[in-house]
């Protein structure tokens, strides 16, 4: 039986240089070290003992996943704070996603998001100015900012509230555009104390440039 490699010019180029695969490997790890300052920088951003939570739970620290098919693309995540719980959620996740785009999304479920929601609400107008978007779906795990993702701004405040006073999730996310690492690291932080603002936790800033 004869069989016959199906691949295009490029593929077969693609195939034959192993050289692609070993900057790829670079440059995840380097993002990785990357995401490690951004910990650091988070843990004396959201201070453990400022955050008071409804439920009483040990803090965890900054977790850092590392995949390589996320929609077919690698990707890295950052998950401080964080507490994952079947009913209930609450955390800061930050994602590299290889061609696309940082991201930062707020997620709040169950108890967690009905104990932030006044905070969220109370702060809607710099929320909208900083191009913050709402996921108007109920998919959960889905961290593609997609079309279930609409502008603050564009959504409006009222359907906001309802969507607060309804549902027992709430998604807020922000995209960063891929661009030289030593801006993006303030732009992450920058968001970090924003956050830490809007969900009026108490933070200091780090003087340490990224």
């Amino acid at each position: 039986m004869k069989t016959k490699i199906q691949l295009s010019e490029e593929e077969w180029n693609l195939a034959m240089n192993a050289g692609i695969l070993l900057t790829k490997n670079r440059v995840m790890e380097k993002l990785s070290e990357f995401l490690g300052e951004i910990a650091t920088v988070s843990k004396t951003i959201f201070h453990t003992e400022s955050i008071m939570l409804p439920v009483s739970t040990p803090w965890k620290t900054p977790k850092i996943s590392r995949g390589e098919n996320y929609q077919g693309l690698p990707y890295l995540v950052l998950d401080y704070p964080r507490f994952f719980y079947r009913d209930d959620v609450f955390a800061i996740r930050t994602m590299f996603w290889w061609g696309n785009y940082f991201s930062i999304t707020i997620h709040l479920k169950g108890i967690f998001c009905q104990h932030f929601k006044q905070a969220i609400l109370e702060s809607l107008e710099i929320l909208s100015e900083n191009q913050f978007l709402i996921n108007t779906t109920a998919a959960e795990w889905n961290h593609a900012i997609g079309e279930e993702y609409i502008l603050i701004s564009e959504f409006g405040k009222e359907k906001i509230r309802q969507k607060c006073s309804d549902d027992s999730l709430l998604k807020l996310a922000v995209k960063i555009p891929l661009q030289d690492l030593d801006l993006t690291g303030k732009i992450i932080t920058d968001y970090y104390q924003l956050i830490a603002s809007v969900l009026k936790i108490n933070f200091q800033v780090d003087e340490k440039d990224l």
